[in-house]
């Protein structure tokens, strides 16, 4: 393999790792409990 398919090949890796870690690993919080006003029915 020559330079130029190495680099392009370690950048297509690093791109996959990245949209893998942003996608499905980046920002993951618990989800916040819903909020009520008096306890009654949902209103619209």
């Amino acid at each position: 393999m020559t330079t130029s398919q190495l680099l392009v090949t370690a950048g297509g890796a690093a791109a996959i790792v990245w949209i893998n870690y942003y996608f499905f690993l980046a920002g993951r919080r618990p989800a916040a409990p819903a909020e009520s006003d008096s306890g009654g029915a949902q209103q619209s």
